[in-house]
């Protein structure tokens, strides 16, 4: 592994663990009387950052964007008007969209409480359109896949991009 992977989450509570075992050990050891630092002591969790949001002009850029393919395409343009969650927007399933009335219902969420909600202009449609390119997948499978067919992992969208098309710059 590399360093980055270690310290990915939090480098900075990551540096002061490190830092307060090796004074810990140098106490234990007798090289220093008495660590400056009080036991227990940690820094706090860093603040996980902002979800960032497309601009409408980014927005525009990248559902037009050919070299990214249509379903990655679709599954930024749900994100970006509908707002879910990631991992819920992984695991959706066509039974939980009801295209004919605009209405997203999740019955299993983070929050163990049943949720839905209309659906903004155009994303029923786009959806509808979506399924007939899918051709008409079962009731029970994924709405969002990825070009082989396997689950979304959505903890990281920018990596979807990636491989599409080094000159791919949203500006």
């Amino acid at each position: 592994r590399s360093v980055g992977s270690l310290m990915a989450e939090d480098p900075r509570r990551h540096v002061a663990q490190i830092v307060h075992r090796v004074l810990s050990l140098s106490e234990l050891a007798g090289y220093i009387d008495r660590s400056p630092l009080p036991r227990g002591w940690m820094p706090r969790r860093g603040r996980k950052k902002d979800s960032p949001i497309l601009l409408p002009t980014e927005d525009a850029q990248l559902l037009g964007c050919e070299p990214v393919p249509v379903g990655y395409r679709l599954l930024y343009g749900f994100l970006h008007r509908e707002g879910g969650r990631r991992t819920e927007t992984a695991s959706l399933r066509w039974d939980e969209l009801d295209l004919d009335n605009e209405v997203v219902q999740l019955d299993e969420n983070k929050t163990q409480h049943s949720r839905w909600w209309k659906m903004g202009p155009g994303v029923a449609e786009a959806l509808k359109v979506w399924r007939e390119l899918r051709g008409k997948p079962a009731p029970n499978s994924l709405v969002f896949l990825h070009l082989d067919g396997s689950e979304l992992d959505l903890g990281n969208l920018a990596k979807l991009l990636a491989p599409q098309d080094a000159a791919i710059v949203l500006t």
